[in-house]
């Protein structure tokens, strides 16, 4: 075979292959979600574990009867087990959007206190937990609408937190990592829609 009709071949060939038909994502692979104004990718890579992880579900969190979060769950496994989700023993990202106007410190600490009671009935549990609880609660907040809050857990290295762009903060203990876990993994419709078995409201 000539040159130029080599050349012809292999550009023939190449132009197959990367037919946009044959680039479309495989099936099972996940899609970007919007809600609420909030953009959400497919997947997201955590650089501190060199890992990316898929998007299993989104969450909308409200606060006197309007979007107060949107809150999205990245997780390696295909199907993640909530158990193991809600024991801390699976690594995963839980990416909080937040769509409300920001709370002053009093309003933000009263509205986590809600949220820990309802995760965390135990009062003896809470009590044991308060300096940790609080610190977490000092280090997220309400920040202001359109901020951006990260929480990336591995069992090996425990739980970092980054809020609205602040310094990581690292939490350790397995208690106190099931504990603020608990905020969106304990069981109910909540953690249904994080683990993608049941809709959020897309608007």
């Amino acid at each position: 075979m000539n040159a130029p009709r080599l050349r012809r071949a292999i550009a023939g060939l190449l132009g197959i292959l990367l037919a946009p038909s044959l680039l479309a994502a495989p099936a099972g692979t996940p899609a970007g979600r919007s809600l609420h104004g909030v953009d959400l990718a497919p997947f997201v890579h955590v650089e501190a574990w060199d890992a990316h992880l898929r998007l299993a579900g989104v969450q909308v969190v409200d606060h006197h009867y309007l979007p107060f979060q949107v809150v999205a769950l990245y997780v390696g496994a295909e199907d993640p087990d909530p158990d193991l989700l809600s024991s801390g023993l699976v690594r995963c990202r839980i990416e909080i959007h937040w769509r409300g106007p920001a709370l002053d410190e009093a309003g933000a600490a009263a509205w986590w206190e809600a949220r820990f009671t309802r995760a965390v009935p135990d009062a003896g549990a809470r009590r044991r937990l308060a300096d940790g609880l609080g610190r977490f609660v000092r280090t997220t907040g309400a920040p202001p609408r359109g901020a951006v809050t990260r929480l990336d857990y591995d069992p090996d290295a425990g739980l970092t937190v980054v809020s609205a762009g602040g310094p990581p903060a690292r939490f350790t203990g397995m208690e106190l990592v099931r504990a603020i876990l608990a905020l969106w993994l304990s069981p109910g419709p909540g953690r249904d829609e994080l683990l993608g078995r049941t809709p959020a409201a897309a608007q």
